[in-house]
């Protein structure tokens, strides 16, 4: 099977089965390799019955995929696999991390075939319920660098943090070396150590104003979180939120980043001002911090 730019493998034919299976086990094997990306992975699913023809008949386009991705955990063992482009719920119990949406893109807003972060802000928050859970989230990565982009410096910080709040796969292709102090910081911030969920307690509300709560796994009760508020909107927001509402019930210290200042209060409630496609992000604790966080919980 042929388009104008793809040929698809019949996997189905034990020649090329054989032959996956070998450049699976010559790259990790023979070459080492410890991180697997396999991308257009909806490929295989895209053809059934009414419109090819498969050498060994009588099995479903799910079986296919599976038979191959199965073989493929075999021969790179306990490697690190991100499946891209792939269907959802397939993979799970195989894939290590899996892409939750389009590539990311360096607009704003787009269209039909431009990548914009439109497909970021929807992706993630709908896709949240199963990162960490059936697999780790990949929200494509993270844009930091200067140019080549058409983002502004607020809307740059501000999806970086988005995407990282998430908890999953965190990468960017952006030579580190020509980052900025200020650049090198945000994505250290994003880089915690510690294993995380993140919650989007408002999620379905419609509110163009994005919420999401990000505490370590096991840390129950909660003694420490990160609140992003994010405005996705095109006009300024005043928004105002009970903690309880997100998941903290009591009174918090609130540390603002990158700032690090501090409220002079242990609070129940926040209240943010938000210029269009801006955000903020503060960290809530307990007790009131010694020196002011740098990273993510």
């Amino acid at each position: 099977m042929s388009s104008e730019e793809y040929y698809t493998l019949d996997t189905t034919h034990p020649d090329a089965f054989d032959y996956l299976r070998t450049v699976f086990r010559t790259w990790r094997h023979e070459w080492g390799c410890e991180y697997f990306k396999t991308d257009f992975m909806h490929f295989p699913t895209v053809y059934g019955p009414e419109r090819a023809v498969w050498h060994t008949p009588g099995l479903t386009r799910v079986e296919i995929w599976r038979q191959v991705a199965e073989m493929i955990r075999e021969e790179i063992g306990d490697a690190t696999w991100l499946g891209c482009g792939c269907p959802l719920w397939v993979p799970v119990g195989l894939v290590d991390g899996l892409r939750i949406g389009r590539d990311v893109g360096v607009e704003w807003r787009g269209g039909e075939d431009v990548h914009s972060a439109e497909s970021l802000l929807r992706d993630q928050a709908t896709r949240n319920f199963a990162n960490g859970i059936l697999w780790q989230a990949d929200p494509d990565c993270i844009l930091l660098r200067d140019r080549f982009h058409h983002l502004s410096e607020s809307e740059l910080r501000s999806l970086a943090i988005y995407a990282g709040m998430a908890a999953g796969v965190v990468m960017t292709s952006d030579a580190l070396d020509e980052l900025s102090a200020e650049r090198v910081r945000l994505f250290k911030l994003l880089l915690s150590p510690e294993r995380a969920l993140c919650r989007f307690p408002l999620l379905g509300s419609g509110d163009p104003v994005s919420v999401q709560v990000r505490q370590r796994v096991g840390d129950e009760p909660a003694s420490l979180a990160a609140i992003f508020v994010f405005n996705t909107g095109d006009a300024p927001a005043q928004r105002s939120y009970s903690l309880a509402r997100l998941g903290l019930e009591g009174a918090w210290h609130i540390t603002e980043w990158p700032s690090g200042r501090a409220w002079e209060q242990p609070v129940e409630r926040i209240a943010v001002t938000l210029a269009p496609h801006d955000s903020v992000l503060l960290f809530a604790s307990r007790e009131l911090f010694s020196t002011p966080p740098d990273r993510l919980p």
